[in-house]
């Protein structure tokens, strides 16, 4: 099988509009679809029954067909439920998202240029999973209310892999760009954006995705890697001292201690990443996890947020016996992150193809702790607290690189 070709639409443009602008500005825009391709031949088969002995699963690839486990145990005999099962829907198909954007390019001088931009996405048959042996929230014991208990008693969960997902992307993009002048270059960029799903990915903290699994729909809501607000800042600046710059531009002593020095930074600005509160237990007493309930009138962010208290666990509380809760995916957000990346770098040449090039870098240059998302299951303790970093602390490197 033939992985799909992404198919790209025409470029449209507007005549009549770039006819009213300047040569100095640049008008871009674009759409095109790509499809997802997850049918590698070497992609692992991975084990269908939780509880058969490893040796008993032969090592497969999907080139090399199914594996057939002949020693499995009678999953329809039995009175606990204590294996679990996956499978995958017959008409899954392969995840599909379409691109599209918009950009005005403007030149402001000789050197600096300026482009605002939308851009968006959206996809559709993503992946999701979900426990199609789950029960319906109500009373008495769990296993002999799952669907396919009748049939499968000695079976818990049956993780049923589709590709029901949908997301949305949609954000600003500006850019401001400086070419090397006196000396001095300069690359910025600001994103504002909003990215939805109701489809679990890596990263974050969702709590339970699905919580209802016979309802994805409640589901939709904020992405876990949704940043609002995301800026970035690179630059470099050529000391002006030496041959040819304003100062100390002799043969002085001076003058070779001082020439040849480059300094740079990178600055990273970005909002914090939402997570879910959840509440402990199974209040809707179906086996899994579920999300808290929002108390009317209390604010979730208290006046003074530390690592020690970041949201007011006092906010929530659980969900009433044998149902869901009502609080909505990813809406609270972490702490923001701050981080500056610096450089100092001097090229010592005695000829044309030989030079020496000393280097210094730092890493989170001002040694500013880059919180974590805090532990957000209420009913426990610690609810609120933050006791990881995402980075690690300040960091440095020397090099030296000959050139010859």
């Amino acid at each position: 099988m033939t992985p799909p070709v992404a198919a790209r639409a025409p470029q449209a443009s507007s005549p009549s509009l770039r006819d009213r602008l300047k040569d100095s500005s640049l008008l871009r825009d674009r759409c095109y679809i790509d499809g997802a391709w997850v049918g590698t031949p070497s992609r692992p088969v991975t084990n269908p029954v939780n509880g058969v002995e490893l040796a008993k699963v032969p090592a497969l690839s999907t080139a090399a067909g199914m594996p057939i486990v002949t020693t499995s145990p009678d999953l329809t005999q039995g009175t606990a439920a204590t294996y679990a099962l996956r499978g995958i829907t017959p008409d899954f198909r392969n995840s599909q998202v379409q691109q599209f954007n918009f950009s005005a390019q403007r030149e402001l001088s000789r050197d600096t240029v300026l482009t605002v931009g939308f851009v968006g996405s959206a996809g559709a048959h993503l992946t999701w999973s979900r426990d199609i042996n789950r029960p319906d929230p109500g009373p008495g014991a769990i296993d002999p209310r799952r669907p396919y208990h009748n049939v499968l008693p000695s079976v818990s969960s049956i993780a049923w892999l589709e590709s029901s997902g949908n997301s949305f992307f949609s954000s600003l993009q500006t850019s401001f760009e400086k070419r090397l002048g006196h000396g001095l270059s300069v690359l910025s960029n600001w994103t504002w954006s909003h990215s939805l799903d109701n489809s679990y990915a890596e990263g974050g903290s969702p709590g339970p995705t699905p919580q209802d699994p016979r309802n994805r729909r409640v589901d939709w809501s904020s992405s876990v890697s949704d940043l609002r607000h995301h800026v970035n800042i690179a630059a470099t600046y050529q000391l002006p001292f030496g041959p040819a710059k304003p100062f100390a531009s002799g043969k002085s002593a001076a003058s070779y201690l001082l020439r040849d020095w480059e300094i740079g930074g990178i600055a990273v600005m970005q909002s914090g990443l939402p997570f879910t509160v959840s509440y402990s237990g199974s209040p809707s007493n179906t086996g899994a996890g579920t999300r808290a309930n929002p108390v009317p009138g209390v604010d979730p962010y208290p006046q003074q947020q530390t690592i020690t208290q970041w949201f007011n666990p006092a906010a929530f509380t659980t969900p009433p016996a044998f149902t869901y809760g009502t609080l909505g995916r990813n809406r609270l957000n972490g702490p923001a992150l701050y981080n500056l990346d610096s450089s100092v770098s001097r090229k010592f040449a005695w000829s044309e193809s030989r030079a020496l090039t000393f280097r210094w870098e730092m890493f989170n240059a001002l040694n500013h702790p880059q919180f974590g998302l805090p532990a957000a299951t209420v009913g426990v303790g610690g609810a609120g607290t933050i006791t990881s970093t995402q980075r690690a602390n300040r960091q440095m490197q020397f090099a030296l690189r000959l050139n010859f």
